[in-house]
């Protein structure tokens, strides 16, 4: 209820409520970094093995996409800096390696969609057959032991195999051709 104003005294005007800003929440840190200074890097090499093994993208694709939290998008290192740490680092350099070779297995998994594929021009047929030999020849590059061109005749510390184990189903032992 207000008070009645009594003539010839003046009201003193309120004064405007000072608004204060609403806290700012608090910065969220970057998942892959230490303190929010420098990247960790087990962390980021992990994120960059997962999705090298589950996909056929590049390391560069990789690193440029970023480490993805809900709607969020951070940053990742750049790609000289990704390849400095390995470097550096015999472990981190053993884990993108295996990385590498299992994703020879993922990119041979994309060679049956692409055959199943239904390809309706001499373009798309053409296109198919780049999209297999350039797989075919990364597969045989990264595990060379599975899906290179060359057989090799040897055990798996890459000694020869004696002539018996060659084929034992026919127990036949291979003899070099001598001339009489």
């Amino acid at each position: 209820m207000k008070k009645p104003v009594t003539p010839g005294k003046k009201v003193a005007a309120k004064k405007p409520a000072v608004k204060r800003a609403a806290p700012r929440p608090k910065a969220t840190q970057h998942p892959l970094m230490v303190d929010g200074s420098a990247f960790d890097r087990q962390k980021v090499m992990d994120h960059v093995c997962n999705e090298t093994v589950s996909s056929n993208k590049s390391v560069v694709k990789i690193l440029a996409a970023g480490y993805q939290t809900g709607e969020k998008t951070w940053p990742l290192p750049d790609y000289s800096n990704f390849h400095r740490w390995m470097r550096g680092d015999k472990e981190l350099r053993t884990q993108y390696e295996e990385a590498k070779m299992e994703q020879a297995d993922f990119l041979g998994e994309e060679l049956l969609e692409i055959s199943d594929k239904e390809l309706k021009t001499a373009v798309d047929v053409q296109a198919a057959r780049l999209q297999s030999d350039n797989r075919k020849w990364l597969m045989s590059k990264m595990k060379p032991r599975k899906f290179g061109d060359k057989m090799a005749l040897t055990d798996g510390d890459g000694k020869p195999l004696p002539s018996a184990q060659i084929n034992p189903v026919f127990n036949l032992t291979l003899t070099p051709d001598t001339e009489e």
